[in-house]
């Protein structure tokens, strides 16, 4: 293990790559957490056990971009708000967040966007709403506002490409 270290710091500092451009040259990973499994660049970590992805049911993150999810059981909305299909729960979610977005459907998912001041610096948020027989699902991926538009269609790839397991 040592040895590998030792390489890819030695790669680093002779062709200036940042460890997840080396990461990322390597073979995608399936990324698997409870009912969720991903596939992402070896740059990505799981943070689903730590405490940063408290309220989440699945963090992956690398040093610039990062995908969050958190399901909503379909029976407890529907006690709790009414019958609503996904379009209804992405626009639930901009209103109870009180967000300045509002859904839009591509490529048959729901989704839209917004910022978040965090710690001084702007980050952007694309949501896309997903739904198994019993959950509906918020995929947040997110990276910061000077690197969306660079990032989006990747992140666009990442938020759709989730899948879930069904109960």
């Amino acid at each position: 293990m040592r040895k590998i270290l030792v390489v890819l710091l030695a790669c680093i500092l002779l062709c200036g790559c940042s460890v997840d451009d080396i990461l990322d040259k390597l073979p995608e990973k399936t990324y698997e957490h409870g009912d969720v499994s991903i596939t992402l660049p070896n740059s990505f970590m799981d943070y689903s056990s730590q405490d940063m992805a408290e309220g989440k049911d699945f963090l992956f993150a690398n040093s610039e971009m990062g995908i969050a999810g958190v399901r909503e059981d379909k029976k407890e909305l529907y006690e709790a708000f009414g019958e609503m299909d996904a379009e209804g729960y992405a626009n639930l979610i901009a209103e109870l967040y009180e967000l300045d977005a509002s859904a839009a459907e591509k490529d048959g998912h729901w989704s839209f966007t917004y910022e978040q001041e965090i710690d001084g610096e702007m980050w952007t948020y694309l949501c896309v709403f997903h739904e198994t027989s019993t959950d509906y699902w918020n995929v947040q991926v997110y990276c910061k506002t000077s690197a969306f538009e660079d990032n989006e269609d990747t992140m666009w790839k990442y938020g759709t490409s989730v899948k879930f397991a069904e109960n």
